[in-house]
């Protein structure tokens, strides 16, 4: 997979910026395990939701925190750019409801792409106005790129390609910013989707360790982690055990 050029240096900004605060208000969170939508249990967690805010309370400058906004929607029209190439251009980018749909929104105006979007309450207004299921200028044949956060089982970028596909609309290009490395790739091509990712968790972690922002013994089972089956349990032991006992 070919890298965006600065991953290296968002990915350590990203992690550096919530570094010093709780779990909940990290971007890239290393050590607090979790079980994910997928079903996995995962020792490390992504959430670009909070990249699209400042937050006061981190020791990385304003200032610094836009740039890496800024780099990070960056990464996504690299991405885009790439995936425009192979699809023979696109009309729209979509980002599945609701982690998505703001991501989406942030993209298209850096890239200046067109942006549709899922409306996830379609009830209590649909009667009041113009409203629809798939908001924006959509017309049966256009091909559209969906974007997301990352990518773990690859089930969001199929069912997203369905959903699109209910509207008339072809979807064959998920991009993401990381790659979790855990099958979504190959299971998205089962699909007919191919993924672009800006980076993969091995670069990720590769990056973090060069830092030394993770010791020898985090990364090497980061490492293990990625390259083996996906637990849906908590391993017997690991680098952060102690600690995950003690936040239970």
């Amino acid at each position: 997979m070919s890298e965006f050029e600065r991953a290296e240096e968002l990915v350590v900004g990203l992690y550096q910026r919530g570094i010093d605060l709780v779990p909940e208000n990290r971007i890239i969170t290393i050590g607090v395990p979790k079980i994910l939508n997928s079903g996995i249990w995962s020792p490390y967690l992504v959430n670009l939701r909070l990249a699209l805010s400042r937050d006061t309370a981190s020791k990385l400058g304003l200032m610094r925190q836009a740039h890496l906004t800024d780099l990070m929607l960056g990464a996504y029209v690299d991405r885009l750019d790439r995936a425009s190439r192979l699809a023979g251009g696109f009309d729209h980018i979509y980002g599945d409801p609701e982690a998505g749909t703001p991501l989406a929104a942030a993209i298209a105006a850096k890239g200046s792409f067109s942006n549709i979007w899922r409306r996830v309450d379609t009830g209590s207004k649909m009667d009041r106005g113009s409203h629809a299921e798939l908001e924006g200028a959509v017309y049966s044949g256009q091909v559209v790129v969906q974007v997301d956060d990352v990518a773990t089982s690859g089930q969001t970028g199929v069912e997203g390609k369905n959903f699109l596909g209910k509207h008339g609309l072809s979807s064959e290009h998920l991009v993401v910013l990381g790659d979790r490395e855990q099958g979504a790739a190959e299971e998205l091509e089962k699909s007919e989707i191919t993924l672009h990712a800006a980076f993969g968790a091995t670069a990720m972690f590769g990056y973090l360790h060069e830092a030394g922002l993770l010791t020898r013994t985090e990364h090497e089972f980061l490492i293990d982690y990625t390259q083996g089956v996906p637990p849906t349990a908590e391993p017997l032991d690991h680098p952060w055990k102690k600690a995950a006992q003690a936040l239970g």
